[in-house]
């Protein structure tokens, strides 16, 4: 059987991390149908992906160009990271070095559950 032109696709997304739920979040405002398949039967808070992301322009900017709303949401549960501090464990001294770009610091978590509630808002 040919695809037809004219009809509109579905896409299959493996994995309701944030990469899954950005894409499917991108592809609703395109209008194009998705369905996620997630293998964990729910969201574990505190598993072994449980870690920070500190986003940088790049990511910030793939936020944005996916919905606003993803952005906004991401920025209310996230927090302005500005500063890097590294610790030496040897010698136990603390150093700090300023970003000359802040980064958008969140726990992954976080960054899928800000995430979901969009995607969920869009299959409304």
């Amino acid at each position: 059987m040919t695809p037809s032109l004219t009809t509109s696709p579905h896409v299959t997304i493996s994995g309701a991390g944030p990469a899954g739920l950005l894409t499917a979040i991108h592809l609703s405002n395109l209008g194009i149908p998705t369905t996620l398949f997630e293998r964990s039967p729910q969201p574990d808070p505190w598993s072994s992906k449980s870690y920070t992301i500190v986003l940088g322009e790049k990511g910030k900017s793939s936020l944005q160009a996916a919905d606003p709303q993803c952005l906004d949401a991401v920025m209310d549960a996230g927090a302005e990271r500005k500063f890097v501090h590294l610790f030496d464990g040897g010698t136990g001294e603390t150093k700090s070095m300023s970003k000359a770009v802040p980064g958008l610091g969140i726990t992954r978590p976080l960054l899928v559950e800000s995430l979901e509630r969009i995607a969920r808002e869009k299959r409304k």
